[in-house]
């Protein structure tokens, strides 16, 4: 399923989404994502919540995405400041939506995913995640 403005940035991640979340996985994300220069500017950080991980799962990560550089934190601090845009969910989504069997659009009208914060951020520079290939081919 082709992908929207509201999908996640780790959408399109090249790795088992069966273990999402894990150490693993933030290798494999942080990989992918450590040469983009995403060219945005002022920075954004987007959020991912999973209310329900499975154990060795973390419940809640960030990706900035700023004018020279997009940096991964798997672990941010509770009282860090608020991110642009969050994405809330299940374990279940969280795994359709990164392997792409499941777009954001679908997963909002079916109650399935909230998407908290400036929306409207996050669909202004669709097009730059989709040319970083955070969005699926």
């Amino acid at each position: 399923m082709r992908g929207g403005p509201l999908d996640p940035p780790w959408r399109s991640l090249p790795c088992a989404v069966a273990s999402i979340a894990t150490d693993a996985w933030f290798t494999a994300l942080a990989e992918r994502i450590a040469t983009l220069v995403p060219g945005i500017d002022p920075p954004i950080g987007v959020e991912q919540v999973i209310t329900d991980p499975a154990p060795g799962e973390r419940s809640r990560w960030r990706v900035e995405l700023g004018p020279e550089r997009v940096v991964l934190d798997p672990d941010p601090a509770t009282d860090a400041p608020p991110p642009t845009v969050s994405f809330v969910c299940d374990r279940a989504t969280a795994i359709g939506l990164a392997s792409g069997e499941l777009n954001a659009q679908h997963a909002i009208a079916g109650g399935r995913l909230r998407v908290l914060g400036d929306v409207a951020r996050i669909v202004a520079i669709a097009d730059r995640l989709g040319a970083l290939g955070f969005e699926p081919t």
